[in-house]
């Protein structure tokens, strides 16, 4: 019986520490997935032909332009332009990454916000601007935080006014600049995907507070630099 006892220790002691390691083991299995999602979203940037870098990059603009009159006529979105195309230079989907340097976090950005694309990296909302640096752009990104085994946009509540973050699309680097940061209630969000005229804007979004998830951190920023990624 005490045999039996002991063995029965020894293995919720075990299962105890596989508990706690778990999260950790994730994230670092989950943190070589995405450096090898960035490093082919690099290399195949590095192999394709400037001109048809440019020309992904201005059909990108031309989908920002139809989605700036959208809002400004207050039309339902009904674009003639394929979403999933934009800035899609490989099978891996994704528009390019964002660098949090606060956080030590390079991650991927994907089409659209499903549950797949969220539990991967963050989601971009497709009714908004792509995050390529024009003018009258507001681009929504969404991201998880509190994930056991992936951070996303975890600890994002450490961000601060004036920080800095840099978005790479293509060949390019945008830098931009925290101007506002608020707490809301979800159904407050949709009045966060507009343009503001004259501005280049990126909007993080991610749920707040930790494991409670009420309520919506939302993080604004300016665009303040912009620069070629050779």
């Amino acid at each position: 019986m005490k045999k039996y006892n002991k063995k029965i220790m020894i293995l919720i002691f075990f299962i105890g520490i596989f508990c706690l390691m778990y999260p950790k083991i994730g994230n670092i299995i989950n943190n070589e997935k995405q450096k090898k999602v960035l490093d082919n979203y690099k290399n195949t940037i590095n192999i394709i032909n400037k001109d048809k870098l440019n020309n992904i990059y201005e059909e990108a603009v031309i989908y920002n332009e139809k989605i700036y009159n959208l809002q400004k006529e207050d039309k339902k979105y009904n674009l003639d332009i394929i979403y999933e195309n934009m800035l899609k230079v490989d099978d891996n989907a994704i528009i390019g990454y964002i660098n949090i340097p606060k956080l030590n976090r390079k991650i991927p950005i994907y089409h659209g916000v499903s549950d797949s694309v969220l539990q991967n990296g963050v989601g971009h909302v497709k009714e908004t601007s792509l995050p390529i640096g024009t003018n009258n752009q507001n681009s929504m990104l969404l991201g998880h935080s509190g994930l056991a085994t992936n951070e996303i946009f975890t600890d994002l509540e450490k961000i601060e006014n004036d920080d800095i973050f840099i978005i790479s699309v293509l060949d390019k680097l945008f830098y931009y600049k925290v101007i506002d940061i608020e707490i809301i209630t979800p159904d407050k969000l949709k009045d966060k995907i507009y343009v503001e005229d004259g501005l280049t804007l990126v909007t993080l979004v991610t749920c707040t507070p930790y494991a409670i998830n009420t309520h919506r951190l939302v993080v604004k920023a300016e665009l303040i630099k912009k620069e070629d990624n050779i």
